[in-house]
């Protein structure tokens, strides 16, 4: 019991030093061009974590770290839709935990990259600054259309006038931290109420890795 009570129950945990020193170097990293061109990276989107072999060591030690980095419950729920580790020819995928703080997604992406959580809120300012400065037109008619094809939409029959639509996308686009106050009451929009996990290759596979929305 002592030792399940000093494990890391994140990646990032594991080495604190390497963490700081990632969060200080994403944002130094992104890159804001003046000409409309969307934000991006200059090195550090070439980067995917590794999970390290577990098969080294004994069944019930690795059983421990799987039970504290790992989201068991989404992966078991996944399995048995069989949107995961149906296809026996391909590497197993496993979730690590993400914070369900209304920043979930981008954990997720961040935790694909770089084995951090977006902390410090780098990808989620990012993200919103280019909803609300580059190409916003073609931003909101992506969202509109795939609004429309969400569950709540298609079960429903729910139907937005123009007002409707202004005012959801005006909610998006404001600033992140006023998201998460909102987020972590009782506020949420209908496409935020999916779960967002970082999917990574089993403790036999290597450094494939994606991320999931659900």
């Amino acid at each position: 019991m002592a030792a399940q009570h000093i494990l890391p129950q994140a990646l990032y945990q594991s080495n604190m030093l390497k963490a700081m020193k990632i969060r200080e170097r994403t944002p130094e990293d992104l890159v804001r061009p003046p000409s409309g061109i969307i934000h991006h990276f200059r090195t550090m989107h070439r980067y995917t974590i590794e999970m390290f072999r577990m098969c080294q060591f004994c069944p019930q030690f690795r059983e421990a770290l799987q039970k504290a980095l790992t989201d068991q419950a989404t992966q078991t729920s996944l399995e048995r839709q069989r949107k995961l580790n149906w296809c026996m020819e391909v590497r197993r995928l496993v979730p690590l935990k993400t914070n369900g703080d209304g920043n979930c997604l981008m954990h997720a992406a961040s935790q694909y990259m770089w084995g951090i959580e977006d902390i410090d809120l780098v990808l989620r300012k990012t993200l919103f600054s280019a909803l609300r400065e580059i190409d916003t037109r073609n931003f909101k008619l992506r969202w509109q259309r795939e609004a429309i094809k969400s569950q709540e939409f298609v079960e429903t029959g729910l139907h937005y006038d123009t007002r409707n639509w202004e005012e959801e996308w005006e909610y998006l686009i404001e600033p992140p931290q006023k998201h998460l106050e909102l987020e972590t009451g009782f506020h949420i929009m209908h496409w935020k109420k999916s779960t967002s996990s970082s999917l990574l290759t089993s403790s036999e596979g290597q450094s494939l890795s994606l991320q999931i929305k659900w």
